[in-house]
């Protein structure tokens, strides 16, 4: 998902449900809510400039991150159990509003 601007799209939330790993340019939402393989617990593969080398680094990437099948169903099983529903959304509010009181 090389986008330019994303605000929060739901697409890489879909990809990750199903155990999908996107390779996503940092902007916005996708860097918000994909975390990079290259960090504990990390679900996708992110790049930040949006420039050829950069994608096909980040394709490459990708490619040998399935010739390590291991890490890979490890980080397909992180992804996976990521919860986004509006439940732990609330959850979390709910959280914040408590700790103030």
């Amino acid at each position: 998902m090389p986008s330019r601007v994303e605000p929060c799209g739901l697409n890489q939330m879909f990809s990750m449900r199903y155990g999908t790993l996107p390779i996503v340019r940092s902007t916005g939402g996708l860097r918000d809510s994909v975390k990079d393989i290259s960090q504990e617990g990390g679900v996708g593969i992110r790049f930040d400039n949006m420039d050829f080398d950069q994608m096909m680094h980040a394709i490459w990437r990708a490619y040998d991150l399935y010739q390590h099948p291991d890490y890979k169903n490890r980080c397909v099983e992180q992804a996976m159990a990521l919860d986004y529903s509006w439940d732990a959304s609330a959850q979390k509010y709910k959280d914040i509003y408590n700790s103030l009181m």
